[in-house]
Protein backbone atom coordinates (compact mmCIF):
# COMPACT_ATOMS: atom_id res chain seq x y z
CA UNK A 1 0.00 0.00 0.00
CA UNK A 2 3.36 2.31 0.59
CA UNK A 3 4.02 1.79 -2.86
CA UNK A 4 0.66 2.70 -4.42
CA UNK A 5 0.13 5.96 -2.34
CA UNK A 6 3.80 6.77 -3.40
CA UNK A 7 3.45 6.13 -6.97
CA UNK A 8 -0.06 7.92 -6.94
CA UNK A 9 1.61 11.48 -5.23
CA UNK A 10 4.44 11.11 -7.90
CA UNK A 11 2.15 10.84 -10.76
CA UNK A 12 -0.59 13.16 -9.78
CA UNK A 13 1.26 16.43 -10.75
CA UNK A 14 2.12 14.89 -14.06
CA UNK A 15 -1.17 13.94 -14.90
CA UNK A 16 -2.75 17.18 -14.36
CA UNK A 17 -0.15 18.63 -16.88
CA UNK A 18 -0.97 15.94 -19.31
CA UNK A 19 -1.02 16.70 -22.82
CA UNK A 20 -2.87 13.90 -24.18
CA UNK A 21 -5.67 11.26 -23.77
CA UNK A 22 -4.92 7.78 -24.88
CA UNK A 23 -7.28 4.45 -25.12
CA UNK A 24 -6.37 0.93 -26.51
CA UNK A 25 -8.41 -2.27 -27.40
CA UNK A 26 -6.50 -6.07 -27.69
CA UNK A 27 -6.09 -9.46 -26.38
CA UNK A 28 -4.75 -10.71 -23.49
CA UNK A 29 -3.18 -14.25 -23.02
CA UNK A 30 -2.62 -15.07 -19.45
CA UNK A 31 -0.15 -17.93 -18.37
CA UNK A 32 -1.10 -20.10 -15.93
CA UNK A 33 1.15 -21.18 -12.79
CA UNK A 34 2.92 -24.46 -12.51
CA UNK A 35 1.00 -27.76 -12.46
CA UNK A 36 -0.97 -28.34 -9.71
CA UNK A 37 -1.80 -24.79 -8.49
CA UNK A 38 -5.83 -25.21 -9.29
CA UNK A 39 -5.65 -28.09 -11.84
CA UNK A 40 -3.72 -30.88 -12.80
CA UNK A 41 -2.12 -31.74 -16.24
CA UNK A 42 -3.53 -35.28 -15.86
CA UNK A 43 -7.32 -35.20 -14.80
CA UNK A 44 -10.31 -33.74 -16.69
CA UNK A 45 -9.80 -29.86 -17.01
CA UNK A 46 -9.58 -26.89 -18.91
CA UNK A 47 -8.19 -23.36 -18.39
CA UNK A 48 -9.80 -20.21 -20.56
CA UNK A 49 -6.32 -18.08 -20.07
CA UNK A 50 -7.50 -15.60 -22.95
CA UNK A 51 -9.83 -12.61 -23.01
CA UNK A 52 -10.30 -9.36 -24.89
CA UNK A 53 -8.57 -6.48 -22.66
CA UNK A 54 -8.31 -2.49 -22.99
CA UNK A 55 -6.96 0.37 -21.31
CA UNK A 56 -7.45 4.09 -20.91
CA UNK A 57 -4.89 7.20 -19.48
CA UNK A 58 -3.06 9.35 -20.51
CA UNK A 59 0.71 10.55 -21.78
CA UNK A 60 3.03 13.33 -22.44
CA UNK A 61 6.64 14.10 -23.33
CA UNK A 62 9.34 13.74 -20.86
CA UNK A 63 12.04 14.89 -23.70
CA UNK A 64 11.66 15.48 -27.00
CA UNK A 65 13.80 15.63 -30.14
CA UNK A 66 13.01 15.95 -33.35
CA UNK A 67 13.69 12.12 -34.08
CA UNK A 68 13.89 11.11 -30.54
CA UNK A 69 12.56 10.96 -27.38
CA UNK A 70 11.24 9.82 -23.84
CA UNK A 71 7.12 9.90 -23.25
CA UNK A 72 5.29 8.78 -19.96
CA UNK A 73 2.26 6.93 -19.47
CA UNK A 74 -0.12 6.48 -16.93
CA UNK A 75 -3.04 3.86 -18.09
CA UNK A 76 -5.58 2.04 -16.09
CA UNK A 77 -5.59 -1.86 -17.71
CA UNK A 78 -8.09 -4.15 -17.24
CA UNK A 79 -6.19 -7.56 -18.75
CA UNK A 80 -9.82 -9.65 -18.47
CA UNK A 81 -11.62 -12.44 -17.41
CA UNK A 82 -9.88 -16.09 -16.65
CA UNK A 83 -11.81 -19.21 -15.75
CA UNK A 84 -9.68 -22.65 -14.51
CA UNK A 85 -12.26 -26.10 -14.19
CA UNK A 86 -10.32 -29.25 -13.07
CA UNK A 87 -11.93 -32.84 -11.30
CA UNK A 88 -8.95 -33.18 -9.54
CA UNK A 89 -7.71 -35.13 -6.65
CA UNK A 90 -7.67 -32.73 -3.91
CA UNK A 91 -4.66 -34.36 -2.16
CA UNK A 92 -1.45 -33.64 -3.52
CA UNK A 93 -0.06 -36.81 -1.73
CA UNK A 94 -2.20 -38.76 -4.26
CA UNK A 95 -1.03 -37.30 -7.27
CA UNK A 96 2.26 -38.25 -9.33
CA UNK A 97 3.69 -35.34 -10.99
CA UNK A 98 5.99 -37.67 -13.16
CA UNK A 99 3.65 -39.07 -14.41
CA UNK A 100 0.14 -36.89 -14.49
CA UNK A 101 -1.85 -39.28 -12.62
CA UNK A 102 -3.89 -39.97 -9.82
CA UNK A 103 -1.90 -42.69 -7.44
CA UNK A 104 -5.28 -43.87 -5.54
CA UNK A 105 -8.15 -44.16 -8.17
CA UNK A 106 -10.40 -44.83 -5.25
CA UNK A 107 -10.12 -41.53 -3.56
CA UNK A 108 -13.23 -39.55 -5.12
CA UNK A 109 -12.46 -36.53 -6.62
CA UNK A 110 -13.67 -32.59 -6.38
CA UNK A 111 -14.39 -30.23 -8.81
CA UNK A 112 -12.65 -27.12 -8.79
CA UNK A 113 -13.65 -23.99 -10.34
CA UNK A 114 -12.30 -20.92 -10.09
CA UNK A 115 -12.75 -17.29 -12.02
CA UNK A 116 -11.26 -13.92 -11.95
CA UNK A 117 -9.34 -11.07 -13.78
CA UNK A 118 -6.46 -8.86 -12.76
CA UNK A 119 -6.88 -4.96 -13.14
CA UNK A 120 -4.46 -2.16 -12.53
CA UNK A 121 -2.30 0.97 -13.02
CA UNK A 122 0.34 0.68 -15.61
CA UNK A 123 2.94 4.10 -14.39
CA UNK A 124 5.95 3.58 -17.35
CA UNK A 125 8.19 5.73 -19.67
CA UNK A 126 8.87 5.02 -22.41
CA UNK A 127 12.01 5.92 -25.13
CA UNK A 128 11.53 6.26 -28.64
CA UNK A 129 12.82 7.01 -32.56
CA UNK A 130 11.58 8.58 -35.53
CA UNK A 131 12.32 6.51 -38.92
CA UNK A 132 10.28 7.74 -42.07
CA UNK A 133 7.59 8.69 -40.23
CA UNK A 134 7.49 5.51 -38.03
CA UNK A 135 7.35 5.02 -34.37
CA UNK A 136 9.64 2.46 -32.75
CA UNK A 137 9.40 2.17 -28.97
CA UNK A 138 10.17 0.24 -25.99
CA UNK A 139 8.40 0.83 -22.55
CA UNK A 140 8.59 -0.11 -19.15
CA UNK A 141 7.46 0.84 -15.85
CA UNK A 142 5.95 -0.45 -12.65
CA UNK A 143 2.44 -2.34 -12.17
CA UNK A 144 0.22 -1.62 -9.42
CA UNK A 145 -2.50 -4.01 -9.64
CA UNK A 146 -5.80 -5.90 -7.23
CA UNK A 147 -5.81 -9.38 -8.51
CA UNK A 148 -9.37 -11.05 -8.17
CA UNK A 149 -10.03 -14.76 -8.22
CA UNK A 150 -11.81 -16.83 -6.89
CA UNK A 151 -11.65 -21.04 -6.16
CA UNK A 152 -14.72 -22.60 -5.26
CA UNK A 153 -14.27 -26.48 -4.36
CA UNK A 154 -17.16 -28.82 -5.25
CA UNK A 155 -18.16 -32.37 -4.67
CA UNK A 156 -17.69 -34.33 -8.06
CA UNK A 157 -21.57 -33.49 -8.98
CA UNK A 158 -21.56 -30.09 -7.32
CA UNK A 159 -24.01 -30.78 -5.32
CA UNK A 160 -22.16 -29.38 -2.27
CA UNK A 161 -20.03 -26.78 -1.56
CA UNK A 162 -16.73 -27.97 0.57
CA UNK A 163 -14.14 -24.95 0.04
CA UNK A 164 -13.44 -21.29 -1.05
CA UNK A 165 -10.44 -19.91 -1.68
CA UNK A 166 -10.12 -15.97 -2.58
CA UNK A 167 -6.84 -14.12 -3.47
CA UNK A 168 -6.06 -11.74 -1.36
CA UNK A 169 -7.31 -8.59 -3.49
CA UNK A 170 -5.16 -6.05 -1.85
CA UNK A 171 -2.96 -3.79 -4.20
CA UNK A 172 0.19 -6.01 -5.68
CA UNK A 173 3.40 -4.59 -6.89
CA UNK A 174 3.46 -6.10 -10.87
CA UNK A 175 5.67 -4.97 -13.81
CA UNK A 176 5.28 -4.64 -17.37
CA UNK A 177 7.59 -3.68 -20.04
CA UNK A 178 7.16 -4.36 -23.97
CA UNK A 179 7.57 -2.72 -27.63
CA UNK A 180 5.75 -0.77 -30.01
CA UNK A 181 5.36 0.52 -33.79
CA UNK A 182 3.54 3.10 -34.92
CA UNK A 183 2.56 5.81 -37.19
CA UNK A 184 0.43 8.82 -36.76
CA UNK A 185 -1.86 8.66 -33.88
CA UNK A 186 -1.92 4.69 -33.85
CA UNK A 187 0.10 2.37 -32.18
CA UNK A 188 0.11 -1.51 -32.06
CA UNK A 189 2.27 -2.97 -29.31
CA UNK A 190 3.01 -6.59 -27.04
CA UNK A 191 3.42 -5.76 -23.41
CA UNK A 192 4.09 -8.34 -20.98
CA UNK A 193 2.43 -8.15 -16.99
CA UNK A 194 4.44 -10.01 -14.39
CA UNK A 195 1.29 -10.60 -12.03
CA UNK A 196 2.70 -11.72 -8.57
CA UNK A 197 -0.21 -12.84 -6.05
CA UNK A 198 1.20 -12.94 -2.74
CA UNK A 199 -1.27 -14.94 -0.82
CA UNK A 200 -1.35 -15.98 3.52
CA UNK A 201 -3.11 -18.43 5.66
CA UNK A 202 -6.51 -17.26 4.42
CA UNK A 203 -5.70 -16.62 0.76
CA UNK A 204 -4.52 -18.44 -2.25
CA UNK A 205 -2.91 -17.52 -5.52
CA UNK A 206 -4.35 -16.93 -8.85
CA UNK A 207 -4.08 -18.92 -11.50
CA UNK A 208 -2.29 -17.25 -13.13
CA UNK A 209 1.33 -15.65 -13.20
CA UNK A 210 1.82 -13.59 -15.58
CA UNK A 211 -0.02 -11.76 -18.92
CA UNK A 212 0.85 -11.14 -22.87
CA UNK A 213 -1.54 -7.66 -24.21
CA UNK A 214 -1.44 -7.52 -27.85
CA UNK A 215 -3.35 -4.16 -28.08
CA UNK A 216 -4.15 -0.99 -30.89
CA UNK A 217 -3.64 2.13 -29.42
CA UNK A 218 -4.64 5.48 -30.34
CA UNK A 219 -3.46 8.86 -29.20
CA UNK A 220 -5.60 11.54 -28.95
Amino acid sequence: MKNLILAAALVAPVVANAQSFEAAVGMSTYSAQANGTWYQEGMPHSLKLRSPAFALGFTGPIYQRERWGVDWHVNYVYLGQVTSDCFCTAYDANYDFVRHQKINAAIPDQHFHGTGHAQGVALTVEPYVMYRGWRFAIEAGLFPYRPTFDETVTNADGSEVLAQYPTPHAIQLGKTFGVSVGRGNFRVSLKRYILPTRYDDQHSPAVWRDATMVEIRYVF
